[in-house]
């Protein structure tokens, strides 16, 4: 619920920086990106694509939380290691990164394509994603998506786990 207000307060950047990314050889700035858009589409339209973007950040959170926490008991009895392993830690960072990447994915491509087109409706954009290539489509960019979210969840959960360690915080599992 924490990142809703923030997601929404930020889906201009968002909308700025993948206009940026798919424009070729332009090199506008955020603001001309900004006002470019503004122009053509309305105020309004620096949020399109802001539903699909508060989706994918609930599902984040929901998949790499959810994961996490299962996968940490797992990786602890299949590798026989104490829970609180950096090696227990690590393979259960990698779970969440794979399902968070997997969770994310078709809400990261609807966002991408409401972007693109302002006047799409998440209901259009899914249509026009599956005209292309029925579901697999909706999975476009998952290796790039995994290379970024992979790291990022892997750092996150081994630093909140050492931090926990040290401060003498016991695991809730």
């Amino acid at each position: 619920a924490g990142g809703a207000p923030a997601g929404r307060a930020a889906a201009p950047l968002d909308l700025v920086r993948t206009r940026q990314a798919a424009e070729r050889g332009a090199n506008m700035s955020g603001w001309r990106t900004a006002g470019s858009v503004t122009d053509r589409h309305g105020f309004l339209a620096l949020w399109a694509g802001s539903s699909a973007l508060l989706v994918r950040i609930a599902l984040l959170n929901v998949s790499q939380l959810l994961t996490y926490d299962k996968a940490r008991v797992e990786a602890a009895q299949w590798l026989d290691l104490p829970g609180d392993s950096v090696l227990v830690h690590a393979c259960a960072s990698g779970a969440a990164g794979l399902a968070a990447t997997t969770a994310t994915c078709p809400a990261e491509n609807v966002k991408t394509v409401i972007q693109s087109a302002p006047a799409l409706t998440v209901r259009l954009a899914c249509r026009r994603i599956y005209s292309v290539g029925k579901l697999p489509a909706f999975f476009r960019g998952w290796v790039p998506l995994f290379a970024k979210l992979g790291p990022h969840t892997l750092l996150v959960f081994l630093i909140l786990e050492q931090l926990r360690l040290h401060m003498g915080i016991e695991a809730t599992i």
